[in-house]
């Protein structure tokens, strides 16, 4: 879905919220869509904090991009250290996150690409 991924500055909080707040750097996914200077979420949506001294610009198109990597490798995968793995398509955006997480992972990466 186009639209979906975003950063940036959190700027207000509701009375209930307890895991954000104002001047959080963030990035997330919605389905309501972020072609708008200000989005409104949930906490429990899917946004995590980031470290301040990130450049939020690359990451407003990182969130759904990593997660799917993470969720095939980590997740669904259970990738261990030592592991070897392949990972087809390691040029594109889920395949080279994939790449890296496996190796933060610890393990052995083999991957295709096309010229």
């Amino acid at each position: 879905m186009l639209g979906g991924d975003f950063s940036g500055i959190v700027e207000q909080v509701g009375a209930e919220v307890t895991k954000f707040q104002v001047g959080d750097h963030v990035m997330g996914y919605t389905k309501r869509g972020t072609y708008a200077q200000y989005i409104v979420l949930d906490q429990d949506d899917s946004l995590s904090q980031v470290p301040d001294q990130l450049d939020l610009i690359p990451l407003g198109g990182l969130y759904l991009t990593a997660l799917t990597a993470w969720s095939a490798i980590m997740k669904n995968g259970h990738l261990q250290a030592g592991q070897k793995v392949l990972i087809h398509g390691g040029a594109g955006g889920v395949g080279s996150m994939a790449i890296q997480i496996a190796k933060a992972a610890g393990a052995t990466v083999i991957t295709t690409a096309r010229s």
